[in-house]
Formats: C-alpha cells, sequence, structure tokens
C-alpha cells in the first residue's frame, strides 16, 4: 500500500539466465530411474565448474483498480 492508501498488486518475475532445455518423457524416465537426484547433481556439478546458475528478476507493479479490467 502506498503513502497515499492506493493498493497495488505485484507480480514477480525469475527468468532463467540458462535458457530453458526440456527432456522428452523418455529421457526424463530413464535418467529419473538411473539417478532420481540428477537435477541436484547436475546443479552441484555446474558450480563446482563455476558456471554458476542466475536469474533475472522482473516485477510487473498495477494499481489494484486497473487489476479488475485486466486480461
Amino acid at each position: 500500500m502506498s503513502a497515499a492508501g492506493e493498493r497495488f498488486w505485484v507480480k514477480f518475475h525469475f527468468k532463467t539466465d540458462q535458457g530453458i532445455r526440456c527432456l522428452t518423457s523418455e529421457e526424463a524416465a530413464r535418467i529419473g530411474g538411473e539417478n532420481p537426484q540428477h537435477h541436484q547433481k547436475d546443479l552441484r556439478t555446474a558450480i563446482e565448474r563455476a558456471t554458476f546458475p542466475s536469474w533475472t528478476l522482473k516485477v510487473q507493479v498495477m494499481p489494484e483498480q486497473d487489476a479488475a479490467t485486466y486480461r
């Protein structure tokens, strides 16, 4: 709420800087079956290589009255 008593809606968007890559269902089933902690291992390996994950934060702010007619 602002000092003037106005209320705002705030939406936070965390966008990956690495890009998005997806596994097929078959790949996910195979990898998950071989190592259920695959994603954690992948993250640790990346950090050890000093290729740190990062995200860009974007914030969307709109007065509450505008939210009623927003798509």
